[in-house]
């Protein structure tokens, strides 16, 4: 699967920031005023891809990897040698360094989170937080249509989590939680998404047509319309501060 996913964000590297919720201020904004970093914060971001929220971050250093050597190459503001190039679930990096670890969308590529969430323990000073940021569903039976979705462009990619089920495996890592909310992000979607995976129209309409036979309870709690061959709807978003 690694493998699998270090391809796959290699052949997106150059048209990631399609996704609408890569490129929303909106969206950066809300996790940093969530976040509350300090200006002295030495920050490691795992699978920090092309550095488009990670510049954007108010702190003194960031530091970065990511498994795609071409997403790295499109991070121009964060000094190359702060960044590297390898796995989240096995750093280089020593016991305690940082005062900030944070992922994106990290956890749902790993294969066993738990191991990307234990080196963020690790890495991290003893006071220090992590800040885990996780598209989500509400509940259970609302995974079928966003599965769905992705693996039409990765076959392996593990199931989309409940914002409970994510909790549970920050505090399974050895964490504390300090404060966690679900964040409704409401975008037109669709198209960008296929821009952004370098999807095909066959799999477009079929994202559309699956869609359109969601069950009511999701379509409802997901406020999802279908306008001009595009979807609008809620996407949830697991915004979570837990501490060492």
């Amino acid at each position: 699967m690694k493998a699998k996913t270090r391809n796959h964000f290699s052949d997106i590297a150059d048209v990631w920031n399609n996704k609408t919720w890569v490129k929303s201020d909106e969206f950066s904004n809300e996790i940093i005023n969530f976040a509350s970093f300090n200006r002295n914060d030495v920050l490691l971001y795992l699978g920090i891809g092309t550095e488009d929220l990670a510049k954007k971050l108010p702190v003194k250093t960031v530091c970065g990897i990511d498994l795609s050597a071409k997403m790295l190459s499109k991070c121009k503001n964060i000094p190359r040698h702060n960044l590297l190039v390898g796995s989240a679930e096995k750093t280089p990096y020593l016991d305690e360094t940082f005062n900030v670890t944070m992922s994106r969308n990290l956890l749902k590529h790993c294969e066993v989170p738990e191991k990307a969430l234990k080196e963020m323990y690790r890495v991290l000073k003893p006071g220090g937080k992590v800040f885990i940021i996780e598209s989500c569903v509400l509940v259970e039976e609302d995974k079928d249509p966003p599965n769905f979705c992705v693996r039409t462009v990765e076959p392996y990619h593990p199931s989309f989590q409940t914002h409970n089920e994510i909790l549970s495996l920050i505090t399974s890592a050895g964490f504390n939680l300090h404060k966690h909310k679900v964040y409704t992000f409401r975008s037109r979607w669709l198209s960008n998404w296929i821009k952004a995976s370098k999807a095909s129209d066959k799999i477009h309409n079929m994202v559309l047509d699956f869609y359109k036979e969601a069950p009511k309870g999701f379509i409802k709690r997901q406020e999802v319309r279908f306008i001009d061959n595009d979807i609008e709807s809620n996407i949830f978003w697991s915004l979570i501060i837990a501490e060492k």
